[in-house]
């Protein structure tokens, strides 16, 4: 058997561990530098039934198990490839505005691109290039349209930081209403550093936040903070299909 491949968690903390023998060659790590993406491409079809009521409280829906799964749904097409050490993604996003206000902007946690010197994450520490990796964003659409991200500074100012991204979208997006998003995208695997990246043995990858995720949008503004060291992570209960391909 060449490969084991295992899968130990995809939940609170939506974590992946990928057990594979040696093979192939570490690739540089192609990091995103620019502060925006101009991108093209057509989404794959996406489908997701809209079944949240629309009656609104103050500021969000009654709580319940039907109005939290449906704050967004996502479709994700992963694939891992040990010969190049490269995660090739697929992912299509259907979010809602279950508050009581308009956005006209949404915001994203880019969370591998903590890997990166200049992080907050890392604090001002150096990492050695081998560990370094970001995402490369190949393709970003709403609505079947290309759009631009931007990266933003939100809770800290640190230019050099791109963990967290919006987009400006063409109108406001209306309590009840939704938006679809539609992204494809890579990085290469780096050594281990952290939760992410392969060990110096090579005997396990390991990826934790390892996708893109919407920030929460409460009393009109979006709560999306920068990958920080110590921190934890927040988002909106959601939907999961999910299809991994590894070896």
């Amino acid at each position: 058997m060449k490969y084991l491949a295992g899968i130990l968690a995809f939940a609170a903390y939506s974590v992946i561990m990928l057990f594979l023998a040696p093979q192939g060659s570490l690739l540089p790590g192609e990091l995103a530098s620019s502060m925006t993406y101009p991108v093209a491409g057509k989404p794959d079809s996406l489908s997701v039934p809209d079944s949240l009521s629309t009656s609104l409280s103050a500021n969000r829906l009654p709580y319940s198990a039907n109005s939290l799964s449906n704050v967004c749904r996502y479709t994700i097409d992963a694939r891992f490839l040990p010969e190049g050490k490269k995660l090739e993604i697929k992912q299509a996003i259907t979010w809602k505005n279950i508050t009581a206000y308009p956005t006209r902007e949404v915001y994203f946690h880019i969370y591998p691109n903590a890997y990166k010197n200049g992080s907050i994450f890392l604090n001002d520490h150096k990492i050695p290039p081998q560990s370094e990796t970001g995402l490369i964003i190949d393709s970003f659409t709403i609505n079947s349209t290309p759009k631009m991200l931007c990266y933003v500074n939100t809770d800290i100012i640190k230019q050099s930081d791109s963990t967290v991204a919006k987009v400006i979208l063409d109108s406001p997006l209306a309590p009840g209403d939704s938006v679809h998003f539609y992204f494809k995208y890579h990085y290469s695997v780096p050594l281990a550093y952290g939760r992410f990246g392969q060990s110096v043995d090579e005997a396990f990858t390991f990826f934790a936040q390892w996708f893109i995720k919407p920030g929460v949008f409460e009393n009109g503004k979006w709560v999306c903070s920068p990958f920080m060291p110590y921190a934890e992570f927040y988002a909106d209960f959601s939907t999961f299909n999910v299809n991994i391909t590894a070896p």
